[in-house]
């Protein structure tokens, strides 16, 4: 794999702060669904408490690194520096 497949694989391409917003999906304001409720019902109230707040930051940072990590190992399986 060439290193210019490399740059627009994956993850890199997906989150590219060039790329256009993705498109509205109705789902996201339908309250039948989990997902909506959990955004516009739970997520709220759990940022009102600071305790909350610093541990989604902290679980939020870990996970970054976790992706980090796993696009690294993507790109090495496939013959790619990061």
């Amino acid at each position: 794999m060439s290193a210019g497949s490399c740059a627009t694989s994956g993850t890199s391409r997906l989150i590219s702060p060039s790329r256009a917003a993705p498109p509205a999906d109705p789902h996201n304001a339908d309250r039948r669904f989990v997902r909506t409720r959990l955004r516009t019902e739970v997520l709220p109230l759990m940022f009102d408490d600071e305790a909350a707040q610093t541990e989604t930051a902290q679980e939020a940072a870990l996970l970054l690194d976790a992706d980090d990590r796993l696009d690294a190992q993507g790109a090495y399986r496939q013959g790619c520096q990061l």
